[in-house]
């Protein structure tokens, strides 16, 4: 019942687990994680022929409604592969704080989007996605200017919220 993309390390993969009863449960998480271990990231381990703790897993938690909604139920996990056994504990509570709108939907599917990534590798993913903000050259702004790189001059603040310039106030 699962349905899988090509997996290799350092790329995103998604897994998806069908759900029969369009119900989600805990057991139902519990479920999809261990498929998820034992269909893809044991036998992709296996074939790079590597200890378990010299890889990271970044995973994020989605759920398919029958009417082909997407919805993104965790944020994005970082962990080790030898720590898998906590995402279930994670995903489970993620599930558990969303709203009764969520309860009511009928799921058709769990999915998980993950990257698999070695240990000495994660530190450079890691700072390359905290400086997000000095890769930003030059924004334009809705008037058409130049915005310095600073991300603070990109919003502006409004009721103690920091709303993006190219918000419409007028209505």
């Amino acid at each position: 019942m699962q349905k899988t993309t090509n997996n290799q390390i350092n790329k995103w993969n998604d897994f998806s687990y069908n759900i029969n009863s369009n119900i989600l449960t805990d057991n139902q998480i519990f479920l999809a994680l261990d498929s998820l271990n034992s269909q893809e990231i044991l036998p992709l381990l296996e074939s790079y022929n590597k200890e378990r703790d010299n890889f990271k897993l970044l995973i994020i938690f989605k759920i398919k409604t029958v009417n082909q909604q997407r919805r993104t139920i965790s944020y994005l996990q970082t962990l080790r592969i030898s720590e898998f056994n906590k995402l279930y504990e994670i995903f489970s509570e993620y599930w558990n704080l969303k709203t009764e709108d969520y309860y009511l939907a009928a799921i058709s599917e769990i999915t998980f989007t993950y990257k698999i990534v070695e240990s000495n590798n994660y530190s450079e993913l890691a700072s390359k996605l905290l400086r997000v903000e000095d890769k930003v050259k030059s924004i334009i702004d809705a008037k058409g200017n130049k915005a310095s790189n600073n991300l603070n001059n990109l919003c502006a603040a409004f009721g103690g919220f920091n709303l993006p310039l190219t918000m419409d106030f007028t209505t």
